[in-house]
This record gives C-alpha cells, sequence and structure tokens, in this order.
C-alpha cells in the first residue's frame, strides 16, 4: 500500500501490531491521508495504482464518502496479495 502511496501523500501507513483491529487502524489511516489531500486528481493517481474499480472510486469520491473508499482500497490491496502469494512461482 505504501508503494502506491508515493508520490501522491508524504505519510505512510504503518501496520500496527498492537492495534486490536488492524483493519480499523489502517482505514483510519487511509482515511487520514485522503482527507489531507487537497488535489482530487492525485487521489484519482493513487486509486488508478492500486486497480480499483473505477465505479467505485467514483461513487466514493462524489460522496466523499473516506471511510468506504478506504475499505474498498484495503480490500482490492489484500486481493493483490493474496493473487500475488497464490499464484507465486
Amino acid at each position: 500500500m505504501n508503494k502506491d502511496l508515493g508520490g501522491i501523500s508524504e505519510r505512510i501507513v504503518v501496520f500496527e501490531s498492537t492495534a486490536n483491529n488492524h483493519l480499523e487502524s489502517l482505514r483510519e489511516q487511509l482515511i487520514i491521508i485522503f482527507s489531507s489531500i487537497q488535489n482530487l486528481e492525485r487521489i484519482a493517481q493513487f486509486i488508478y495504482r492500486v486497480d480499483l474499480n473505477e465505479r467505485d472510486f467514483r461513487i466514493a469520491l462524489q460522496d466523499e464518502d473516506w471511510h468506504h473508499l478506504a475499505f474498498l482500497v484495503i480490500q482490492r490491496e489484500a486481493q493483490k496479495v493474496f493473487l500475488r502469494h497464490h499464484y507465486k512461482i
């Protein structure tokens, strides 16, 4: 996720091993990052790198629903990790 964030934000996402709810911790960090970015084009660049469904992204962006957008990003990043691990030769 941090690799995809490169170039659009100086902040990074930190996986906190002491957090009780890892998903919520990641989501809150992403929400802070998204809400701090003033230029929506930069968020669009990040979404392109993540390879998120454009329709889902546009709906979340239109409503400025950072909670939903963060969840979609985490879900897509998890899919990419799973697929890389599953098809690793």
